[in-house]
């Protein structure tokens, strides 16, 4: 019922059964349960102020589509049927929607609908139609009308006999001018106000089907009705014939509905009852026939200068022509010939002028051709060349004559014999002995230099050079010479010297100075088995297959163009059409003439949309900006390019900017999926290329981020090199103080090796020097007699100190060694060592030893100097106690209080008064408290007579 394509190049189809929207592969269809208000569709407008936005008039009101959702109102506010069904809408530019019903023009601004009265009509509107931003074409009723819609004016056209329904079809053409087809197949021309020419259709005359026409780019009118479509130029709408197209020439039904021009100049009809039609290739005629046997030898059918086509048949010879009127005319001829048996195989013509038919059992035969303005051509017999008479006995396959009017036909399994029409006399029998590939001949041809090419059924090629009166082998070519396949079906010599040869299995090879090329499917060739060439007049080769025509792109390209509409024939014939730059090609259903220069104008590039994403299965709307987690990173992209013509054909370039960095493809998917993307920020981009290689304006876009994870993002990335880097200053320091540590226990240890073993071993060299002084001052021996005995008590005494001094020395490197061994840095090691100690010398007194450590520390660790000093504090007390208490008991307690280690060595000997503190013989409680000074403690003596000692170190831990 309605037709439209949108900004984005679909093609909206409106029905009494809903909305289709086609892409040129897929419909998408809309009803009622998706939004419409009704499901009679009437009308449908793009919208001219809101690109994207489609305008819908239906049984009951307007439905406006936009962003995958409808939305309705009524015109009519009171429910009148007639004021809501909507016939026609367009929307200006203004945003203005003028709707065409029933009950006259509703003008929509802002939401409200009112009646706008043209001439104070108020009937049915058939059509609404802008002139300009400023004037509307209305047809209402029986009339047609200017309409000013700023001024309200109204100046009425012309007034027609009409129905009660809406009663006109209209366009405009790119000159200006207006077609109207009235409801009674009157067409009318209008042309600045004035009617310059109407005409009524012979057929058409219909309540049935809807009423329009189309003027396409070629000026050629399309007139819809509901009896097929008229065809004419323009120029000739005048007096010119109006040409019926009907179901015989491939329309579905021959009630049109409704009719499209779309923007690559495909026509659409829409029938009442079958569907959609579409005519994309203007430039052929087709004529159906039947009985014909295309595959012979390229010359099934023959054409003469003046446009004459004789088509061979089993039923006789069909001449097609177009008549004065020109219009195409067919006839046939049935050729008595009771004395040549067989069908009609091919037809040629001779230099002369002459038709010459080939009659499969019988022989050939020559007719003059008298042709006649507006009827078909009188055939006159001439000269007989009858099988097992003047020609041998054997079925003739082809013909065909060459440039010196000698005419060579293929004889099945005998040969070829050559006639020599000048004279009327056989010339030659050409056989396998003679030179030819095979018994059975199935493509000749006649090179530039006058040399005979012969494709044998199966065997190869051989070439056939003139010499005297006659022709000689020259050479022979098989696939091992090159040739992709033995099995020869077609020959002909390109203007550029090139021989190209078409084979039954494996496409075609090109003979040329530089070798031999092959082209086949893996090519772009529609199939490998290739029965006809022809050139036409700009050296394009045109070549006829199993499954269609092609053509090359230029006269020295390769590439190869396909003319839709022949798409899927099998070709068996090809030549040129005279008088144009065409060509005709026979097939088993007929003969199609084809022009390509009318097909010459630059296709539109193809629009290009994303029609989907899904990401992990899951559906997302499509918009720019989409943020996904890293966890998302599968996408599926959908997209199509929308080219109606050849729509199979078209094909997509992507790329997926941040992962590629070149474009893919080009490809006829319609999806690409990317699977394990990176987190980052991508572009996706997608061109289409139709099928003459045209790429869209511009790209569909669709930019996403794949969100990184938590542990990958800035802020995250910064605050864990942060803390990386306190964390490396830390160590840094940890380290600094380490070393520092280290240095100070390097220190210590030299003090005290110093101090300690240097003044010890400085003892011990003393104490040896001494006793050996007084071993060698004892008295010299009588004479005779035995040496006088030193004194022994202080020999004795000097080498039992060096001892002691040893002891005390081997003890102060055996603390030292502990105190810097890292396995010690532990409080439990402390206590070991202090309890070790503790039990020898109270063992050594026959003292009763306590020793108490709080649990709770037991892992608690220590730095060396901490362990040294606090050891070294607990052994002093512990040896001033064994020396000086007298006590019969000792204690020892290690315990934490606050964040002070508190080691305790108390005893209940006899003690001493607090006030000699300090002033002993011996340094060993001064030296107490300087340690526990050292490491920023404190070292408390307490002590009375006969209420033993009580000594506390409180050291603070680090």
């Amino acid at each position: 019922t309605a037709m439209e394509q949108d900004s984005g190049g679909y093609l909206w189809i409106g029905s009494n059964e809903g909305l289709a929207v086609f892409d040129g592969v897929q419909f998408r269809s809309y009803s009622v349960v998706d939004g419409l208000p009704v499901n009679q569709v009437w009308a449908l407008a793009a919208s001219q102020a809101s690109p994207g936005v489609m305008w819908i008039g239906t049984q009951d009101g307007v439905a406006r589509f936009e962003r995958g959702r409808f939305t309705s109102f009524r015109l009519d506010a009171t429910g009148s049927a007639d004021g809501n069904s909507v016939h026609d809408l367009i929307e200006d530019r203004a945003g203005t929607l003028w709707c065409g019903t029933y009950a006259g023009v509703y003008m929509v601004q802002q939401g409200r609908a009112r009646l706008i009265p043209i001439d104070n009509q108020t009937g049915a509107v058939s059509f609404i139609h802008p002139i300009s931003d400023s004037l509307l074409l209305v047809g209402i009723d029986a009339h047609v009308y200017r309409y000013l819609p700023q001024q309200r004016q109204a100046q009425r056209l012309l007034t027609i006999r009409h129905f009660s329904e809406p009663a006109f079809g209209m366009t405009q053409d790119e000159r200006g001018d207006i077609w109207i087809v009235a409801r009674d197949s009157t067409v009318y021309h209008i042309r600045d106000r004035e009617i310059v020419a109407a005409r009524r259709l012979s057929f058409g005359a219909s309540r049935l089907g809807g009423l329009s026409v189309i003027v396409d780019q070629y000026g050629y009118l399309w007139i819809s009705t509901g009896d097929g479509i008229g065809f004419i130029h323009r120029d000739d709408f005048a007096e010119g014939e109006i040409i019926r197209y009907t179901t015989e020439n491939g329309l579905l039904e021959n009630t049109i509905a409704c009719s499209r021009r779309d923007r690559e100049d495909n026509l659409w009809f829409g029938g009442f009852s079958k569907g959609l039609c579409k005519l994309a290739e203007r430039a052929s005629f087709d004529f159906p026939l039947t009985d014909l046997r295309p595959s012979a030898m390229n010359r099934a059918a023959a054409v003469d200068s003046a446009g004459h086509f004789f088509v061979a048949s089993g039923a006789g010879l069909w001449e097609i022509w177009k008549n004065p009127g020109d219009k195409w005319e067919k006839y046939l001829h049935r050729l008595e010939r009771p004395e040549l048996p067989g069908r009609i195989y091919s037809v040629d013509f001779a230099r002369d002028g002459s038709l010459w038919v080939c009659f499969a059992q019988g022989g050939l035969r020559e007719y003059r051709v008298t042709r006649h303005l507006r009827q078909p051509s009188t055939l006159t017999a001439g000269r007989t060349l009858a099988a097992g008479s003047e020609l041998p006995q054997a079925i003739l396959l082809g013909f065909i004559i060459d440039r010196n009017n000698h005419l060579w036909c293929s004889l099945m399994n005998a040969g070829v014999v050559q006639v020599d029409l000048s004279s009327g006399r056989v010339r030659a029998m050409h056989t396998v002995a003679t030179g030819l590939p095979d018994a059975t001949v199935l493509a000749i041809h006649q090179d530039r230099d006058g040399n005979l090419w012969f494709g044998g059924f199966e065997q190869g090629l051989s070439v056939f050079a003139p010499e005297g009166d006659g022709y000689r082998l020259q050479r022979k070519l098989t696939t091992a010479d090159g040739l992709p396949d033995n099995f020869i079906r077609a020959l002909l010599q390109h203007s550029n010297g090139e021989m190209w040869i078409g084979t039954r299995f494996h496409g075609i090879a090109i003979l040329s100075a530089n070798g031999c090329e092959t082209i086949s499917t893996k090519d772009g060739l529609l199939g490998n088995a290739v029965n006809c060439f022809v050139e036409d007049h700009s050296g394009r080769m045109w070549l006829g297959t199993s499954q269609g025509i092609q053509y090359t792109k230029s006269a020295t390209a390769r590439e190869l163009v396909t003319p839709e509409r022949m798409r899927g024939r099998q070709i068996g014939t090809l030549g040129k059409w005279p008088a144009t730059s065409g060509v005709w090609a026979l097939t088993w259903e007929g003969l199609t003439l084809y022009a390509p220069e009318r097909d010459d104008l630059a296709p539109a590039p193809p629009p290009i949309h994303l029609t989907g994403l899904r990401v992990k299965g899951r559906a997302v709307v499509l918009q720019n900006g989409l943020r996904f987690s890293h966890d998302e990173n599968v996408c599926e992209i959908h997209f199509a390019g929308i080219s109606f013509r050849e729509a199979g054909a078209v094909q997509y370039r992507y790329r997926l900017i941040g992962a590629d960095t070149e474009w893919q493809g080009p490809t006829k998917q319609r999806q690409v999926t990317y699977a394990t993307l990176r987190p980052g920020t991508y572009t996706f981009e997608v061109v289409a290329l139709n099928a003459a290689g045209v790429v869209s304006r511009a790209p569909a876009r669709l930019v996403f981020t794949i969100v990184p994870p938590l542990w990958r993002r800035w802020w995250f990335l910064g605050l864990a090199a942060a803390g990386l880097s306190g964390l490396v200053v830390l160590l840094v320091r940890l380290r600094v103080r380490r070393l520092l540590e280290i240095e100070k226990i390097r220190g210590r240890i030299a003090t005290d090796l110093h101090d300690d073993i240097g003044a010890g071993l400085t003892h011990i060299g003393l104490l040896s020097e001494i006793a050996l002084r007084q071993y060698r001052a004892r008295p010299a021996p009588e004479a005779g007699g035995n040496p006088s005995p030193a004194a022994p008590d202080s020999i004795e005494n000097a080498i039992s100190r060096m001892g002691t001094v040893a002891r005390e020395l081997s003890t102060e490197m055996s603390d030292v060694v502990w105190s810097i061994n890292p396995k010690h840095d532990s409080l439990e090691a402390l206590w070991h060592r202090l309890r070790n100690f503790a039990n020898e010398i109270c063992k050594a007194k026959n003292i009763a030893l306590t020793f108490e450590v709080d649990p709770t520390i037991a892992r608690l660790k220590l730095n060396p100097e901490l362990r040294r000093g606090l050891l070294l504090i607990a052994k002093e007390a512990l040896t001033n106690m064994a020396k000086y208490s007298g006590s019969a008991s000792a204690a020892v307690r290690l315990q934490l209080e606050g964040k002070a280690l508190v080691v305790v060595v108390e005893d209940c000997g006899r003690g001493f008064a607090s006030t000699r503190l300090g002033q002993g013989r011996g340094n060993g409680l001064t030296n107490m408290r300087s340690r526990a000074e050292k490491l920023h403690g404190t070292c408390a003596i307490t002590s009375a007579i006969g209420r033993g000692t009580r000594v506390v170190a409180r050291i603070p831990l680090p």
